[in-house]
């Protein structure tokens, strides 16, 4: 057996276990989507995004958009494009199946979907989004797709940038139609931000030549034989 195996093996768990850059700026995305998005300074009152998720699911003009709840979903899709970008990361898998659990277990609707009303559709837009979670971070848990990886978590970036941007736009138009102060806060500006500047750094790091693999002695001596 070549001594040289287990040094790579343990080298390769003990490098994806260390948080990369690219990671940080996820965790630091995830704290920008908990802080205020958007701000009624008359009113005293600071809606994050997750608050202002459900406060849209109980407007009449959303219920009866077409399709129902549209910006309710396009409010709620950043914290999935998270999942996305985490999930097919080369974090370790330990941290990564975490994070997807807790992001899974945040979107599930409360206990009243299974038990009084199963035909609301903000709680079947939440249990489906849920199930989605999971979906998604199984397959980048599972590491099928390697090759796509990097792309994927790309398109998260992007995605999450966008659906926040229409998010935060539409939610702010809707809030101004009630005549009230309304000012953008800073969790939608730091979240677009990151999510752009994860993007970027990906896409630099796809630009960059790859290095030579090394072939180990038995490799050689397999091809001698």
């Amino acid at each position: 057996m070549n001594p040289l195996i287990p040094f790579r093996r343990s080298s390769a768990i003990s490098q994806s276990s260390v948080l990369s850059p690219q990671s940080f700026l996820i965790f630091l995305a995830l704290v920008a989507y908990c802080l205020p998005w958007l701000l009624n300074p008359g009113v005293s009152l600071s809606f994050g995004v997750y608050d202002l998720a459900e406060w849209t699911s109980l407007h009449p003009v959303v219920r009866a958009g077409s399709p129902p709840l549209l910006l309710t979903l396009v409010l709620r899709l950043p914290l999935i494009c998270l999942t996305v970008m985490f999930a097919f990361s080369r974090a370790h898998i330990l941290l990564r199946a975490i994070f997807v659990l807790v992001i899974a277990a945040a979107l599930l609707p409360p206990l009243e979907f299974i038990t009084q009303s199963p035909d609301d559709p903000n709680y079947r837009q939440q249990f489906f989004l849920a199930l989605a979670t999971f979906g998604i971070g199984g397959i980048g848990l599972s590491g099928f797709l390697a090759r796509w990886h990097r792309m994927i978590q790309i398109g998260g970036g992007i995605v999450g940038a966008v659906t926040a941007i229409w998010g935060l736009a539409q939610a702010y138009e809707l809030m101004n139609a009630y005549r009230l102060p309304v000012q953008l806060g800073l969790g939608g500006l730091f979240f677009i931000g990151l999510c752009i500047a994860f993007s970027l750094v990906e896409i630099k790091e796809t630009r960059q030549p790859q290095p030579p693999r090394r072939i180990i002695q038995s490799q050689l001596d397999k091809a001698a034989s």
